[in-house]
C-alpha cells in the first residue's frame, strides 16, 4: 500500500503512526509515547518489522518526521528477499522529497491548544537548464501536551542536492538532521482491573525523566542507464541515533503497608544507546526477452555494518498514592541491568525477476541470501548465520479492474543481541492468496 504526502497533510500527520492509519491491516500505536510502532498481520515492529528511508535500513528511533515525505510505501509480508533480516512480517519504506527542475517554495505556520506551535518550510531551486538542483526542507513543533509534565520540542533539516549529468545518469546527496525532546509517558495505572477513576491528565512519572534523540542520516543515490537493456544503481548510506532515555514503568497498583491506600509502585529505566548503520546496496537492472515472455531482472549486493553499543539501568522510585499523589522522587545512582557493544557485518547477495508472460499474468520470483558475522565486544559472544529469504507469487489480471494472486515468502530475524544465550534467528512463512478490485475509476 502507498500513502501520499497529500493525504498526510490533509490529516495533519507529524509522525509516521499518523500517515499509517490510512493502511489496512496495520494498527500503530507508540511505545511510552516516545516512539513509533505499529503492529502488521498481528506481529508488533519491533520484532518483526522493518522501517527504512528511501530504501536504507533505520535504527530504533524515536517518531518518525513527516515533514519531508513525499509517500509512504508498505510492503505487507516477509520481506526478506528486498531487504534482509528483520522484516518477518512486512516493511515500511518513508520516501523522501526529493529535488527537482524548477524553482518552488512554500512554508507553514501553526498554532493550537496546550501552548502547541510548529513551522515547515520547503524550497527548492534549480539551474537553468535542471542539471543541478536544490531543495531544503525543515521543521521544528513544540507542545505542552494534554498530560502534565509532558512537553515536547523537535526539530529537523533536510538539505538535498541533485546533479543530472546527462539525461542517462543522475547522482542525489541527502544530509538529514533530526533532534527531538518527549517526555516517556506510561499513561495511567491499572486498578482493580481498570484503568484507574483519575483525571487524564495526570501523570505518575518521576518528574526528571526525559528523552533525547539526536538521529543523523546521510545517503548518496547514483543511477546510470547504460543502454535499452541495462541500468545500474547504487546507494551508499549512513544512520547514526544518539538516544539518552530516563523513564518510568508502572509495577503494579498495591495497598499501603502504613495506611492501607492504594498506591502506584514504580521503577525507572535508564537507557543510553548509541546505535550507528552504514552500507552500500549496488544494483543492475536487466530488461530482456525470452520470446514472447518478458524479463525484468534485478541483480544485486548489499554490505552493512551494524553497531549498538548500550547501557541499560533502573532505579526503584517512591510509590505514589493513586487518588492524592505528592511527588518525593530525588535521583538516585542507578543499578546495572544490561550492557552490550555488537558489531554486526552483513554481505547480502540477491536476485528478483519479474516475469511478463502477457498483459494479464505476471510472475515474481527471487531471493537473497544474507550472511552475518556477530560479535558483542563486551562479552566476547559472537556468532555467524547464513539465511536465504526466497519468494514467488502470480498475478492474474482478467480484467483491468480485478486480478487474483497468490505469493509464499519466508523472511528472518537474528536473535537479539540482550539475549543471554546463542539462539537460533526467528524465522516467517507466509502463503497468501487474494483478489483485488478497483472501484469508482481507481479511486
Amino acid at each position: 500500500g502507498t500513502v501520499s504526502d497529500l493525504l498526510v497533510k490533509e490529516q495533519y500527520g507529524l509522525v509516521l503512526g499518523d500517515a499509517l492509519r490510512n493502511v489496512s491491516g496495520l494498527n500503530p500505536q507508540t511505545i511510552s509515547n516516545v516512539v513509533d510502532f505499529f503492529v502488521i498481520r498481528g506481529f508488533d515492529s519491533e520484532s518483526s518489522g522493518l522501517v527504512l528511508t528511501d530504501g536504507a535500513s533505520e535504527p530504533e528511533v524515536t517518531f518518525y518526521q513527516m515533514y519531508n515525505v513525499d509517500r509512504i510505501e508498505v510492503l505487507k509480508g516477509p520481506g526478506g528477499f528486498l531487504y534482509g533480516s528483520n522484516p518477518l512480517a512486512g516493511a515500511v519504506n518513508i520516501v523522501r522529497r526529493q529535488p527537482m527542475p524548477g524553482t518552488f517554495g512554500s512554508a507553514g505556520f501553526n498554532g493550537g491548544s496546550f501552548g502547541t506551535w510548529d513551522g515547515r518550510v520547503d524550497f527548492n531551486t534549480s539551474s537553468r537548464d535542471g542539471e543541478y538542483a536544490f531543495r531544503v526542507n525543515s521543521t521544528w513543533r513544540e507542545s505542552d501536551f494534554y498530560r502534565d509534565g509532558m512537553d515536547n520540542r523537535s526539530s529537523a533539516i533536510n538539505p538535498a542536492f541533485t546533479w543530472r549529468m546527462s539525461s542517462q545518469s543522475s547522482l542525489n546527496v541527502n544530509v538529514e538532521y533530526v533532534d527531538t525532546e518527549y517526555v516517556p509517558d506510561s499513561g495511567l495505572p491499572l486498578f482493580n482491573g481498570e484503568i484507574a477513576d483519575v483525571p487524564r491528565e495526570r501523570s505518575y512519572q518521576a518528574p526528571f525523566d526525559d528523552s533525547d534523540q539526536t538521529i543523523g542520516r546521510v545517503q548518496i543515490d547514483f543511477e546510470t542507464i547504460l543502454g535499452p537493456h541495462w541500468t545500474l544503481r547504487n546507494k551508499l548510506y549512513y544512520r547514526d541515533l544518539d538516544w539518552q532515555s530516563e523513564g518510568t514503568i508502572f509495577n503494579g497498583v498495591f495497598p499501603s503497608f502504613f495506611t492501607g491506600r492504594p498506591e502506584v509502585n514504580r521503577t525507572q529505566l535508564l537507557l543510553d544507546d548509541h546505535q550507528r548503520f552504514v552500507g552500500n546496496r549496488f544494483e543492475a537492472v536487466l530488461t530482456a526477452s525470452t520470446g514472447r515472455v518478458e524479463h525484468k531482472v534485478l541483480f544485486g549486493i548489499e554490505a552493512q555494518e551494524l553497531s549498538d553499543d548500550f547501557e541499560l539501568d533502573f532505579a526503584q522510585l517512591p510509590s505514589l498514592d493513586l487518588f492524592n499523589p505528592q511527588e518525593t522522587a530525588q535521583p538516585s545512582d542507578p543499578n546495572f541491568l544490561a550492557a552490550g557493544q555488537w558489531r554486526s557485518l552483513v554481505i547480502a547477495p540477491f536476485v528478483i525477476d519479474q516475469i511478463k508472460f502477457s498483459d494479464k499474468f505476471h510472475a515474481l520470483a527471487g531471493a537473497r541470501l544474507d550472511s552475518i558475522d556477530y560479535e558483542d565486544e563486551l562479552t566476547g559472544d559472537g556468532r555467524n548465520d547464513s539465511e536465504v529469504s526466497p519468494m514467488a507469487g502470480l498475478v492474474f489480471s482478467p480484467t483491468k479492474v480485478l486480478s487474483f494472486y497468490a505469493s509464499a515468502g519466508r523472511a528472518f530475524a537474528p536473535p537479539s543481541s540482550r539475549l543471554l544465550l546463542v539462539s537460533d534467528p526467528q524465522r516467517s512463512r507466509q502463503y497468501e492468496l487474494g483478489t483485488k478490485i478497483d472501484c469508482y475509476g481507481g479511486r
